[in-house]
């Protein structure tokens, strides 16, 4: 049943209008708001605003939709997922911006992928370089960090704690964007929090950053390495799996990176050794060439995981 949910929903996102930008988090910054009505939301501390804004949603919500399982045989709870799955989904529309970035890497024009990156590839407030090469790979880390995000971490999520792990994740990364973009906004010159940097103290407003990134990092350990995983499966699996398993247990490194480590040795197929990189028209040529092999692996991998779903579903291990 999960299978056919998540493949119904797979199919709107691709068939109806998408989101404007992804990741932007309205639904999100609206949730947000009617708790901001609350004069004393911003009095309660860390763990408290924690709690009200992910925590208790997302127990509120796994009750709703138990309850909802109980008409009608269970179609209304299905609708009811489809619908959640694809406000959640939208969310990892990059494509369109992607697209126009290598039309531009594709012209030979770096200034322009570099002006398409800024305002819609890459993460805000953090410096993009001007050389091809440079530039190339901050935004292919980038997208795939947010992909893995927005898609993967969801999926995952779904199909192993069933509706309250997506919202659960879902509340939870996007509670950490918007600490990360208010920092930002106040221009505070204190380094971003990472869960290795996270200790125990006193509830301040940094420490409710600190509890949200923790948790998050946990979320996405076991789905990165997973992911991780099924690059290897869709890419030169005799480079990438020794690397794979150099990062496995290592907890302390961040998610992106291991990503993009695994998913580089995975590509390391495509080309004899390290691309060339000499001339203007050569690092246009050679980047708009990395983008369309990142984007293969990134379908491959797609591919290997709904197979994978389906054959569990017909196995009765996912119901």
């Amino acid at each position: 049943m999960k299978f056919l949910i998540l493949f119904i929903a797979l199919l709107l996102q691709q068939q109806l209008p998408r989101a404007r930008r992804w990741g932007q988090g309205d639904l999100y910054g609206r949730w947000l708001g009617l708790w901001q009505r609350w004069a004393g939301f911003e009095r309660q501390g860390a763990r408290t605003r924690f709690l009200l804004l992910v925590i208790l949603p997302s127990i509120l919500v796994t009750l709703l939709f138990i309850w909802l399982e109980s008409f009608a045989w269970g179609l209304l709870a299905a609708i009811a997922e489809i619908g959640l799955l694809l406000l959640v989904l939208f969310q990892a529309n990059v494509g369109g911006g992607l697209k126009r970035y290598r039309e531009h890497l594709a012209h030979g024009d770096v200034q322009g992928a570099f002006l398409c990156a800024e305002e819609t590839v890459s993460v805000p407030g953090v410096g993009l370089s001007a050389d091809a090469e440079s530039l190339n790979a901050q935004v292919l880390h980038t997208v795939q960090y947010r992909w893995f995000e927005y898609f993967f971490l969801m999926v995952f999520w779904y199909m192993f704690a069933d509706v309250g792990g997506v919202v659960l994740a879902w509340l939870t990364l996007h509670f950490v964007r918007a600490q990360e973009a208010a920092a930002l906004m106040a221009e505070d010159d204190v380094p971003q929090t990472t869960a290795a940097d996270c200790q125990q103290g006193e509830e301040s407003e940094g420490q409710t950053a600190c509890i949200a990134r923790w948790c998050l990092h946990w979320l996405e350990w076991a789905p990165a390495r997973l992911l991780g995983l099924t690059y290897c499966l869709a890419g030169n699996m005799t480079v990438a799996l020794p690397v794979w398993r150099q990062l496995l247990w290592k907890t302390a490194i961040d998610s992106q990176q291991v990503l993009a480590d695994v998913a580089s040795a995975a590509l390391s197929f495509s080309h004899d050794g390290k691309r060339c990189w000499h001339s203007a028209a050569a690092d246009c040529a050679a980047a708009a060439a990395e983008v369309d092999e990142w984007q293969r692996l990134h379908f491959r991998s797609m591919s290997v995981w709904m197979v994978g779903i389906a054959v569990a579903t017909i196995g009765g291990w996912l119901l």
